[in-house]
């Protein structure tokens, strides 16, 4: 079912500057996907940034009876929903039973925003238009969503630059945004990381911003009861279940050994790794190789819509330590240029699946 447009409202006191919603827009570099959601809104979305930011400019300030959906306010909802959902990484803690969770609604009038980021969103800034050397999670904004409420940090890190030394001198600051979803039915705190980090700060990434914002909760006498979800069973399942999607890459583990293999293919839309296997062809003879396990799998969802094939792709990655030593999984990645699955539907599903 595809999920309809919405209406964001803001909880923050950001101005609407039609320039900081398109530069926001262009700095999520999710032209493909901006395309599929703004032209129901009546937006002429074009292959190119620089006419499409043109064309959005233009729209928008002179509206057009026959497309009163291209408001000010429709684009800068797409920009956030693109920011905060549409390439994360996800780690989820469930909120358990004694929690206060009706004292989370209070949080939407939490005001301890950094200023210097909130003035500039949804844009991000750089190093040439004032971003703060200060590294670590600073709180830019919190929207309601339609279906909860997303806490959105600015998260400053210090690059090297190429050839030089690791003297603070010779770094300099790169922002991302990274964003905590509590849903409308106070049932998890999701914590979506910028999988422009990569995998290994991501990881370090989200374990900040969870400090953060438990730090607010504190700040705010607000208990709960948290259960880190693990993704570990949730691995198998989807590689088993062959109504799951297509597994676009599957990685298998030798936990005794150190015969690890990964089967993979993204661009033929008819390739499913479950129909392919790990094989021994030593001696002239070829054989299945069965004490493999799968540690790390991704899985694609086709949708069609006039005629063009998009999808949506969920993943799992581990490490050999994690999965031999830990049983242990502690996010996803949702990769999601299609806006065909509903959210809150997508991780509840996965969410079934880690039990």
């Amino acid at each position: 079912m595809t999920a309809q447009p919405a209406t964001l409202s803001a909880l923050t006191s950001s101005s609407l500057d039609p320039n900081l919603v398109i530069l926001g827009l262009e700095q999520t570099e999710q032209l493909k996907y901006l395309h599929r959601i703004g032209s129901r809104h009546g937006f002429n979305i074009t292959s190119r940034w620089a006419s499409t930011s043109a064309s959005l400019l233009k729209t928008i300030t002179n509206p057009s009876a026959g497309s009163p959906h291209a408001t000010l306010a429709n684009l800068r909802f797409i920009a956030v929903k693109i920011i905060t959902s549409a390439n994360c990484y996800y780690a989820i803690d469930e909120i358990m039973p004694g929690s206060q969770t009706q004292a989370l609604t209070s949080l939407t009038h939490y005001n301890k925003f950094n200023q210097t980021f909130s003035d500039a969103f949804p844009s991000k800034l750089d190093d040439n238009t004032g971003l703060p050397s200060t590294p670590g999670h600073h709180l830019t904004a919190i929207e309601n969503l339609g279906d909860g409420t997303a806490f959105i940090f600015s998260y400053v890190i210090m690059k090297r630059i190429s050839g030089k030394s690791k003297l603070s001198g010779n770094q300099y600051p790169v922002q991302f945004f990274n964003t905590v979803f509590i849903p409308n039915d106070l049932s998890r705190i999701e914590y979506r990381i910028d999988r422009k980090l990569g995998r290994r700060l991501c990881n370090k990434a989200s374990t900040e911003l969870r400090n953060e914002f438990l730090g607010i909760l504190a700040e705010q006498r607000i208990t709960l009861q948290l259960n880190t979800v693990n993704f570990f069973k949730a691995i198998t399942n989807a590689y088993n279940d062959s109504s799951y999607g297509r597994v676009v890459q599957v990685d298998f583990i030798d936990k005794t050994g150190d015969e690890d293999a990964s089967l993979k293919c993204r661009t033929n839309p008819k390739y499913d790794a479950r129909n392919r296997a790990v094989v021994n062809t030593s001696q002239g003879n070829t054989k299945t190789i069965n004490q493999l396990e799968v540690f790390g799998v991704a899985v694609r969802f086709d949708y069609h819509t006039n005629q063009e094939l998009h999808h949506n792709e969920i993943g799992f990655e581990t490490n050999r330590v994690d999965w031999v030593n830990r049983q242990f999984c502690e996010m996803f990645y949702f990769e999601q240029s299609s806006d065909n699955a509903v959210h809150y539907g997508v991780v509840n599903d996965i969410l079934k699946r880690a039990k």
